[in-house]
């Protein structure tokens, strides 16, 4: 073979020499590093996007705070024009905001210190957010409803955006509330005389429902107490051709409940019903007849629900607690849904708070309670003896503020009248039972005594006002120690009490004093009491009534309105 063939052939086998590899590697890098560049800009992008987004969130959401904040600034704003006044003191800002037209975007702006209407001109903020006060007609004339609009423009994207906050604007000054009442120097401003021995009393708005225990009358009053004074309107026989006594009184919407109790044989207990829309109200539109023969004496309404409780049966299996379905068609045909039998206890009142009855009854268990989240089977949950001693005493009343309240008839050797328990975080809704047994000696969170100087007093019912922690009480008289000649006949049937602390109640008397008109102090008998009394929240208003149990003397009536003085 030629050499020169040998050569080309070996020439052509050889592998590629290692600078053609070299060059073949640069390319490689070359596509390996763009590709990284891509990816590392597209990450870059990503992350930018997020950082921005979430400063455009940052920013939108700092925006959207500081116009909720400027839409209730608006509102502050309107209201100190409300209540701006002149050099006499008189207001003269309302009248500036009700010429304002309705629906229409007016502004607001702080002026040389002072907030200023801007009719139909919005309020530009910063440059960046615009405030609008918008009105519209309230019910009547001394009311506007006011929307305070902020709007702004949104980031990017977003577009226009809107937040408010709105009120009712009222001219306050027309029809002001009540300043804090004064009890310590209660007075009379009206009062009458009744042909009944009144029981109980009930207020709704302007009209007072009473009913009296004498057999002889009606039994049934309706009185107009609007201006304070006393105006008769109606009255209705529930007394039945002088059989029946009324003993308590309950209103739920269009219907008036009483207690009425027939205790000459044969004996008849029944829950009168009347409808108080009627111009002539009459007996009945309904009656409820219970079992047995023990009087009923006390009611209570919770929801559409009612309650009685009666005194002790002489025949066995008579309900001394009931409740009865009220609601729809049932109100004047009262359903019975839950009773609790127990003849050797007579029941007087009762008051709910929520799933237990708390009622004032007779020894040994001046203070019963009933578990009536068990209906239609309520439970006797516990009685109590607060005497504790070998004479019989009994509770005539019960009242419930932060706390259970009680009155009692005061016995010797124990003079307390008012008792106080701390019932509102009971489990077992059982006043302080700390596992004791039976007498449970010295239950009560507190006791008091009515007369202060170890003589005897009853507390007959008790009234609460929770804006004021007061308890209003009626009572029998007492002449206190060395008192003033002049007045040492004056009946203290009238007690304020600081109801505030259930746990310390003793010595915290607001008013117990005679009854006091500007032409002097009244007198009344003293084998008269006060039974009944009801306090008018809205304008701390309180109603007496006045009977003569013992006797039932014709004429032996009174009823009462007291006010307080006021603190301006």
């Amino acid at each position: 073979m030629p050499q020169n063939t040998l050569h080309a052939i070996i020439s052509f086998t050889m592998p590629p020499s290692s600078k053609r590899r070299s060059k073949n590697r640069k390319g490689s890098l070359l596509i390996d590093a763009l590709l990284a560049t891509a990816i590392f800009g597209v990450l870059i992008l990503a992350f930018s996007s997020g950082i921005m987004q979430g400063q455009l969130g940052t920013v939108e959401g700092s925006n959207r705070i500081r116009a909720l904040y400027l839409a209730e600034e608006g509102l502050e704003a309107v209201r100190y024009v409300r209540d701006k006044v002149d050099g006499s003191g008189d207001n003269i800002g309302y009248a500036e905001l009700f010429a304002l037209a309705t629906g229409t975007d007016h502004g607001v702006k702080l002026e040389s210190g002072v907030w200023t209407m801007k009719p139909s001109e919005p309020t530009l903020i910063d440059g960046v957010f615009t405030r609008k006060i918008i009105f519209t007609a309230g019910s009547d004339d001394n009311e506007r409803l006011v929307q305070s609009v902020v709007t702004w423009e949104g980031v990017k994207g977003l577009g226009g955006q809107q937040v408010y906050s709105t009120s009712i604007l009222t001219n306050w000054q027309v029809d002001p509330p009540p300043p804090p009442p004064d009890w310590n120097t209660p007075s009379v401003v009206s009062n009458i005389g009744s042909s009944d021995n009144l029981a109980k009393i009930e207020i709704v708005g302007d009209t007072a429902y009473i009913v009296g225990m004498d057999q002889n009358q009606d039994g049934f009053y309706e009185y107009d107490v609007s201006n304070y004074t006393i105006g008769a309107m109606d009255s209705a026989d529930v007394t039945g051709a002088a059989e029946y006594r009324a003993y308590d009184i309950e209103i739920n919407g269009d219907y008036a409940y009483v207690a009425t109790s027939k205790l000459a044989a044969p004996k008849d207990q029944k829950i009168q019903i009347l409808d108080i829309t009627q111009p002539d109200i009459t007996c009945c539109a309904g009656t409820l007849t219970l079992s047995g023969d023990g009087a009923a004496r006390g009611l209570a309404i919770e929801g559409d629900k009612l309650y009685v409780v009666r005194a002790a049966s002489s025949t066995a299996g008579s309900d001394e607690f009931a409740r009865f379905d009220i609601a729809g068609v049932n109100a004047t045909a009262p359903v019975a849904d839950g009773v609790v039998n127990d003849d050797t206890l007579s029941m007087y009142d009762v008051t709910i708070n929520g799933n237990y009855a708390y009622i004032a009854a007779d020894d040994p268990g001046e203070i019963t309670t009933i578990d009536i989240s068990t209906f239609p089977d309520p439970t006797l949950a516990g009685g109590r003896d607060l005497t504790n001693q070998a004479v019989a005493a009994q509770s005539y009343s019960i009242a419930y503020l932060n706390g259970t309240f009680m009155g009692t008839q005061g016995i010797a050797p124990n003079p307390y009248q008012v008792y106080s328990f701390d019932t509102r975080n009971e489990p077992g809704g059982d006043p302080e039972l700390d596992g004791a047994s039976p007498p449970w000696p010295n239950p009560q969170s507190d006791l008091y005594d009515l007369a202060g100087n170890g003589s005897f007093k009853s507390a007959f019912d008790i009234d609460v006002n929770s804006d004021e922690n007061l308890g209003l009480l009626a009572t029998d008289k007492r002449d206190p120690p060395n008192a003033n000649p002049a007045i040492s006949q004056a009946e203290r049937f009238f007690v304020v009490i600081d109801f505030s602390d259930v746990n310390d109640i003793e010595g915290k008397t607001i008013y117990n004093g005679p009854i006091l008109r500007d032409e002097g102090y009244l007198s009344l008998p003293a084998t008269k009491k006060a039974y009944g009394i009801a306090y008018r929240d809205s304008d701390h208003t309180a109603y007496l009534v006045v009977g003569k149990y013992e006797t039932m003397v014709p004429g032996a009536g009174d009823f009462f309105i007291f006010r307080p003085e006021f603190s301006f």
